[in-house]
């Protein structure tokens, strides 16, 4: 059984990752109610509680706050709660804790690390965390840095496995084994950010301006190839791949 309210530093784990004291472990009940696997995670965006952003003397960027907040009752309508029953914690650590970085939208590439989390814990709150931005000038992740430095960016997704084990009181979150933490936007609509292989709807809008995007990227295209022709090519039957690319670029402006 877990020891109530003990916690110490995890060995082999980064310092400030730190998870309740293990007297036996304890699997989720039997029979309950749950939403994922490790092979397929769900995914759930939650808004940071105390969002604080600061510079450290290095020129660091580093936020703090709270990923997901216990006895409140979530944007899924659930409540996150210690189940006493099982165990004296909601959030389990040890998995995530191996490798504790921070992505961006759950892109799982070294390309996509936002940063790192330097302290992860719970507590009587929630899921209180620290972390520290890269200082790399990729364009996607200096983006997010900034936007989340100036308090734009107010948004964690945690991805794991969640279970509801108290038959009592089905909407408590009592459990969550927890893969990976990323930087995200939050979705209008939060049922679309449910499971890991499905994605929220998108608007008119969104779909315009995709289209408009693989037009200009497939003219621009048209454009270069035109131009390698041209440079490459003997004079006789330039003319006749030249109209062929005209017509195409005609057909994508239409």
């Amino acid at each position: 059984m877990w020891e109530v309210n003990t916690y110490e530093e995890v060995e082999d784990k980064p310092a400030g990752i730190v998870a309740p004291t293990i007297h036996a472990r304890v699997a989720p009940l039997a029979g309950a109610k749950f939403l994922g696997t490790h092979d397929l995670p769900v995914r759930r965006v939650f808004p940071i509680k105390d969002l604080k952003a600061t510079k450290a003397e290095d020129g660091t960027i580093k936020i703090r706050g709270y990923a997901n907040t216990k006895g409140n009752k979530d944007r899924y309508g659930d409540i996150p709660t210690v189940f006493p029953a099982l165990r004296n914690y909601v959030y389990e650590l040890n998995q995530f804790s191996k490798n504790p970085v921070m992505l961006v939208d759950h892109k799982n590439s070294a390309t996509w690390i936002a940063g790192s989390f330097d302290v992860l814990r719970e507590d009587e709150l929630g899921l209180y965390f620290e972390a520290s931005f890269t200082k790399s000038d990729y364009p996607p992740v200096a983006h997010v840095r900034q936007v989340y430095a100036e308090g734009h960016g107010r948004a964690l997704s945690i991805s794991g496995r969640f279970f509801w084990e108290d038959k009592d009181n089905p909407n408590h979150l009592t459990y969550v084994d927890m893969i990976e933490i990323s930087l995200v936007g939050v979705g209008a609509d939060p049922n679309a950010l449910g499971f890991a292989d499905e994605k929220p709807a998108k608007d008119a809008a969104q779909l315009v301006a995709e289209a408009e995007a693989a037009r200009v990227e497939c003219e621009e295209s048209c454009k270069g190839m035109l131009r390698m022709i041209e440079n490459c090519m003997q004079p006789s039957g330039v003319q006749e791949v030249v109209d062929k690319i005209n017509g195409l670029l005609a057909v994508q402006e239409e």
